[in-house]
């Protein structure tokens, strides 16, 4: 059997001496029994050609081992005084093995590719069905007073109505809306409004019971709780001041005078009378009032207090309390003007009594109130006043 020689090289490695030789390879791969230690040239020698010649594979080994005798009988001079060797070539069968084994790797090697590849896909699949199906960003997002959620991207985005802002529309107008006086801010219609307490009105509840200024005659006024209260200079009293007051705390106060037209004036005092059996033994409020001493006078004698001036519009009102005991008590008379409104006589007892008495309308024109006490037929005669107040509207 002829066999062919190429440029080509097979080396193998000799594991008893760890050197390397080259052997010639021919075109069929399964033929993989040469010995021949040689380089490969393009016109072997016949020797050579001789030597590769089989006409059975099956003789293969028979032949190896002569070629290797007749090699070593015709390299006896060059080799003198060096070891020679055989060299083992690999057997037909590992050659065989390692055939088997290198294309089960690259069995292997395309398998895994082929696994690594569907994964893959697998992997890209699995991702985009995650994201075709994945929720409106909106889902997740409240968008607080009834705002409205949009989608820009993959953002969510709240639309807020009027007044209202942030992110979630979270912020309310009344973050901005000042609510005075303790009032509460809330939301009508999406609109910010104050729940005022009691009292207070207007938009931000500015508008208190004192913005109207409800103190008469220059009373201050202040607010407790949802209640305004005044309070009035002296010589009035009431809840807005309106009323004319003559306590007789303060001397004679500033709704009396004295009138220098008469016999004898009124005295402030406290405590009792300096006479007996006539007289209070103390005010009727606070510590001081007002009385006629009728001691070291003459019967008949009178005492009159005159009152600032006063208009009514319509019918006023005048209170006092008066205290007549005495068993020689005089009368008692009260003026409007020169109109004689009110009469009272004779001993009434040791106590405080009250008066009230109507004012006449005056037509937009002044009139004053006078107090007139007259002595009786004796010093057990004490008359006395206290508390006096005239109301500018009736009874």
């Amino acid at each position: 059997m002829a066999v062919s020689y190429k440029k080509c090289f097979r080396t193998y490695e000799n594991e008893k001496f760890d050197s390397k030789v080259t052997v010639v390879t021919d075109e069929d791969d399964d033929q993989s029994d040469y010995e021949e230690i040689a380089e490969c040239v393009d016109n072997p020698s016949e020797e050579k050609k001789n030597q590769n010649k089989y006409t059975d594979w099956n003789k293969c080994d028979a032949s190896k081992s002569t070629n290797s005798e007749n090699k070593r009988k015709g390299n006896v001079d060059r080799t003198e005084g060096k070891q020679d060797f055989d060299l083992k070539l690999p057997g037909k069968q590992k050659v065989k093995n390692v055939k088997v084994a290198s294309k089960t790797w690259r069995t292997a090697c395309v398998l895994s590719a082929f696994l690594c590849v569907g994964l893959m896909s697998v992997v890209a699949v699995l991702l985009w069905l995650m994201l075709s199906t994945k929720g409106s960003p909106c889902e997740h997002v409240q968008c607080f007073h009834d705002g409205n959620c949009s989608v820009s991207g993959n953002i969510a985005i709240c639309t807020c109505h009027t007044g209202f802002s942030g992110l979630r529309c979270e912020g309310t107008p009344c973050v901005n809306f000042n609510c005075d006086n303790g009032g509460t801010c809330f939301l009508d219609e999406f609109q910010p409004k104050c729940a005022c307490k009691n009292g207070f009105t207007g938009e931000n509840c500015t508008i208190s019971p004192c913005s109207r200024s409800p103190c008469e005659h220059a009373g201050t006024c202040s607010v407790t709780g949802s209640i305004f209260s005044c309070l009035c200079l002296n010589g009035f009293t009431g809840i807005q001041c309106e009323i004319y007051e003559a306590d007789f705390e303060n001397n004679m106060g500033s709704m009396f005078i004295q009138d220098l037209s008469d016999e004898h004036n009124w005295r402030v005092h406290s405590n009792s009378t300096p006479s007996t059996a006539t007289g209070p033994s103390s005010a009727y409020k606070g510590d001081y009032y007002l009385y006629f001493e009728t001691s070291s006078v003459t019967d008949g004698s009178a005492a009159r207090l005159l009152s600032r001036d006063f208009i009514f519009e319509s019918s006023g009102c005048l209170k006092f309390h008066y205290h007549m005991y005495g068993s020689q008590m005089g009368a008692f008379n009260v003026y409007q003007e020169s109109r004689q409104i009110w009469r009272k006589a004779g001993n009434q007892g040791n106590q405080w009594k009250l008066a009230v008495i109507s004012l006449h309308a005056n037509n937009f024109s002044s009139s004053k109130i006078s107090f007139e006490a007259v002595r009786g037929t004796g010093y057990k005669s004490d008359i006395a006043i206290d508390d006096v107040q005239v109301l500018l509207s009736g009874c």
